[in-house]
C-alpha cells in the first residue's frame, strides 16, 4: 500500500481535491490546522464562490 503522501500526490497530478485524515497522535500537526482553521473562520468570506456561506 502507498503512503498517505504518495496517495495525495497522485490525487493531485490528476487535477483532483482530496480530505486526508489526521489525528490527535501528531500533536503538533493538529494543532496548527486547528489554529489555521480558527484564522480562516475568523477571516469575512470574500467574493469567491468557493467561500461563500450562502446556500
Amino acid at each position: 500500500m502507498d503512503t498517505q503522501t504518495n496517495i495525495a500526490q497522485a490525487i493531485r497530478n490528476r487535477g483532483a481535491h482530496y480530505v486526508l485524515a489526521l489525528k490527535d497522535n501528531q500533536p503538533n500537526l493538529a494543532d496548527s490546522l486547528r489554529d489555521f482553521f480558527a484564522r480562516f473562520k475568523a477571516v469575512p468570506p470574500t467574493t469567491s464562490p468557493c467561500l461563500s456561506t450562502s446556500p
